[in-house]
């Protein structure tokens, strides 16, 4: 059975795999060689990522698909229990924050006063914009008739 992926997937696992490749040899044999070999059927074979040896792991300029799946491989397989405590407390401080972000940001409160703001934005420029004289229709009559009269003088 052929699975799809994305192409930000397939370049995501070749960088997962060069990063493999500079990992510990310990390190390495705690992953299962059935997902390695599935990164290997499903990568971007066109595709040529360098890993920089002098730069450490955290600092290596990878997709933030390729280091979702290397936290995940750090979390499943090769974390001991302390490690995993500490990355789940960080996965959820970011959880936490990014709900924080979408809740100021999609707040209905917010939301509403913004409209709110927006609309008499618009009733004010629409005040300002027009300057209607209001003339009794019959002085306006009466204008209309002295222009005439004055150009038939002329």
């Amino acid at each position: 059975m052929k699975i799809q992926v994305k192409k930000e997937s397939e370049r995501a696992y070749v960088e997962v795999l060069e990063t493999i490749k500079h990992m510990d040899s310990d390190l390495v044999k705690k992953i299962p060689q059935k997902l390695i070999q599935f990164f290997e059927e499903h990568k971007d074979k066109n595709y040529q990522f360098k890993f920089d040896e002098n730069i450490d792991i955290e600092n290596q300029k990878i997709s933030i698909e390729a280091g979702s799946i290397l936290a995940m491989l750090m979390l499943n397989y090769i974390a001991n229990e302390q490690e995993k405590n500490e990355i789940n407390n960080i996965l959820a401080e970011n959880e936490k924050k990014y709900e924080e972000e979408l809740r100021e940001k999609y707040n209905p409160d917010n939301l509403f006063k913004k409209k709110e703001n927006k609309q008499e934005e618009k009733v004010e420029e629409q005040h300002s914009l027009m300057v209607v004289e209001n003339k009794p229709w019959y002085k306006k009559i009466f204008e209309k008739i002295k222009n005439i009269f004055k150009k038939k003088e002329m």
